[in-house]
């Protein structure tokens, strides 16, 4: 996570600044640091968000005619609040009329702080794109201590904002900004708790997602019995069923018998449909309508009925073998959403509910837009959420990164040179290049790449029906469809040939997943490379997870190569910042 930088100016100014170091850029990039200079002051403040518990004093009613003597009071104080540390490097004083009021940043945070951002390269991987770092300040006579025994920043909103103090000649002094004309640099939350050392205090950061590293299906069957459950599955989690449509639903789940008595059985736990209901394959239960109480009338034998709304059936006689189904599922409140995008949209802000401040929403609706690939899920299973995002934006060959502001935002990977160029470097603004290894599977090339689309969530290969056809049979037998990308150069061009393991993508037509095939051929199916690229904070700050860039460096190429940015780092007690370039 790389949030970091020293200092701001208006954009004209930085542009002029970066044609006079003999930069390239276009004229609408706008440079957000400036270099160090005799007449300014760079400076950094961070603002971290608390949960303080609080123990209230609750107090009883005892007048006539109230309630009973001694019952509690439903007026109480309340028991707990948000608090925040405001801290600077050098110390800050917002001014009244600033938006926030007067308030004081005292100079306690230390330079010895790091931040990093990383996007995973190779499509196959199970790992997302995440930012993280950590913050020291100082706890002077224990100012701090009280917070850090009791308050909790976990999940809590950090921001880090830098802006310029300007030296004031007529009284020999740098002056502080307004707050309005201060950046925001990093925008995440807290990750885990304070850590007290003698006479400073520790907290790590992280990109929003870490609020969603939590199982996607929190609710579970309490095992009372009815819609909650028999005993038998207490303690699991409802099954999560999202997208899907009736020409493509998701493949042959296996609903939970949630009622055994009834023959009542779950596959959603929000609305949904049945599209085709299987005993041991085959289609042996007739559809009888839907109701919105299985517990009101009866369904005859050899019958079925749903309760689409609460993602129900039941059966009018009981399962002599394997249920299987194929199905849609809706969200909650979001409704019927069922392409890749908009399902991993809708699991951030509505089944994990992470705050849309911190989503790039019109992202998430162009992307959509741009690849409106048909999808589904279903799980039955406790698994993470940011998982199932990831895997999501896989599907369509899309990053979740975090922004330098904290916005998470979807990403679609491209091969270095195929969007514009953001700026170009050469050796009088690169501090150092460096090779950085690839990973295994890329080096020599993959000669195939395989998308895994149209899962069947419950294969099958015995005790069929005797009205199972041949087709049926063959299709519920394999886990997955494949669509492959092949080179017979690369079959050709290197003795030890690299197989990467299918990406498997929760993609429903053969069509979506042979173009994110053909994709990730021309990304990984070529030669590559990775360099670790050095250079000045206000310069390598401009650019996000993503976006094109063009360098040359003496030894590395003469001239300019095209590059995409996988990530980068940087250390306050440095002046230079690494980007991770794609090439």
């Amino acid at each position: 996570m790389t949030f970091f930088s020293t200092g701001g100016a208006s954009t004209g100014a930085n542009e002029n600044i970066a044609e006079q170091n003999g930069t390239v850029l276009p004229p609408n990039i706008s440079t957000v640091l400036l270099p160090p200079s005799p007449s300014t002051q760079n400076f950094i403040v961070a603002e971290i968000s608390y949960f303080q518990p609080q123990i209230s004093e609750i107090s009883y009613d005892i007048s006539t005619g109230a309630m009973p003597t001694g019952a509690f009071s439903l007026s109480i104080s309340s028991p707990s609040e948000l608090g925040q540390v405001l801290i600077s490097d050098l110390g800050f004083i917002s001014n009244p009329s600033d938006s926030i009021g007067q308030k004081l940043y005292a100079p306690v945070l230390l330079e010895s702080w790091r931040l990093d951002r990383s996007a995973r390269l190779e499509p196959w991987s199970q790992s997302g794109s995440v930012s993280w770092g950590s913050l020291s300040f100082i706890n002077h006579k224990d100012r701090y201590t009280a917070i850090v025994e009791q308050g909790s920043p976990d999940g809590r909103t950090v921001a880090i904002k830098k802006g310029v103090k300007r030296f004031d000649k007529s009284r020999g002094v740098f002056v502080d900004p307004p707050y309005s004309e201060m950046t925001t640099i990093f925008s995440g939350v807290g990750n885990g708790l304070w850590r007290r050392n003698v006479n400073t205090i520790d907290l790590d950061i992280r990109d929003a997602g870490y609020q969603g590293e939590n199982p996607i299906q929190r609710v579970l069957y309490g095992g009372t019995g009815g819609y909650d459950g028999s005993d038998n599955i207490k303690g699991r989690p409802l099954p999560f069923c999202r997208g899907g449509s009736a020409s493509n639903p998701i493949q042959n789940v296996s609903p939970v018998m949630i009622d055994p008595i009834n023959n009542i059985w779950q596959y959603n736990d929000a609305p949904g449909s049945i599209i085709n209901l299987y005993e041991r394959g085959a289609e042996v239960f007739t559809y009888a309508g839907d109701t919105t109480n299985l517990y009101s009338g009866s369904v005859a034998a050899g019958a079925y009925r749903t309760d689409n709304s609460r993602g129900l059936f039941q059966l009018g006689s009981p399962a002599v073998g394997a249920i299987t189904a194929d199905v849609t599922g809706d969200f909650a409140v979001a409704s019927s959403q069922n392409t890749a995008a908009s399902i991993a949209r809708f699991i951030l802000t509505e089944t994990i509910g992470i705050d849309p401040a911190y989503i790039d929403i019109g992202a998430f609706i162009g992307l959509d837009a741009d690849r409106n690939f048909k999808a589904g899920i279903y799980l039955t299973e406790p698994v993470d959420a940011m998982s199932v995002v990831d895997t999501c934006l896989r599907s369509i060959n899309a990053w979740l990164t975090p922004t330098h502001s904290g916005f998470l935002q979807p990403v679609v990977l491209r091969a270095p040179g195929f969007s514009g160029i953001s700026a170009t470097y050469g050796a009088g603004q690169i501090i150092s290049c460096a090779v950085q290894t690839l990973p295994e599977l890329l080096t020599p090339p993959p000669y195939r790449i395989r998308v895994a689309y149209n899962q069947r969530y419950t294969t099958q290969t015995d005790n069929w029906a005797g009205a199972a056809t041949e087709d049926r049979k063959q299709f519920a037998a394999e886990q997955w469809s494949f669509a492959n990308w092949l080179s017979a150069d690369n079959l050709a061009n290197y003795r030890r040939l690299n197989d990467p393991p299918p990406v498997e993508t929760y993609l429903l037509e053969e069509a979506n997943a042979q173009s994110i095939a053909d994709e990730f051929g021309a990304i990984f199916g070529t030669r590559r490379s990775i360099y670790n690229l050095e250079l000045p904070m206000y310069l390598a700050s401009r650019h996000e997870i993503g976006s094109s860039i063009s360098f040359s460096y003496p030894g590395i190429s003469e001239n300019p190569v095209m590059g995409l940015v996988l990530g980068d780092s940087v250390d306050f007690n440095s002046a230079s910042f690494t980007l991770k370039v794609l090439v």
